[in-house]
């Protein structure tokens, strides 16, 4: 995709469409696409259109990947909870909500 090899991801209407996109796509295509925004979960959430596209992250990796981005959060934790930006909990919220019983170190 375009948004990914030009690095657009900053921009609002980049994540909107990737977040629809993502639905979409050929299991082949999803995993690069997935593959590109797991590193960058994080800075996914500043505003509403990074928080939906971080939910259909969430939503399309697998048990392993969630776990990569629950340990990218692990740091970020104490921040996130006196952040003033609510859509830090939600994201937070969202990921323990889909993660599942397996021992996180």
């Amino acid at each position: 995709m375009k948004i990914i090899e030009k690095e657009y991801i900053e921009y609002s209407m980049s994540k909107f469409v990737l977040s629809l996109a993502l639905r979409t796509l050929v299991k082949n295509e999803q995993e690069k696409v997935l593959e590109y925004l797991l590193p960058r979960s994080l800075q996914l959430i500043d505003d509403v259109e990074g928080l939906r596209l971080f939910f259909e992250v969430v939503n399309y990796s697998g048990p392993k990947e969630r776990k990569t981005i629950v340990k990218e959060f692990k740091p970020h934790i104490a921040m996130i909870m006196r952040s003033p930006n609510h859509n830090s909990y939600v994201a937070l919220l969202k990921l323990l909500h889909t993660l599942d019983d397996t021992v996180l170190t």
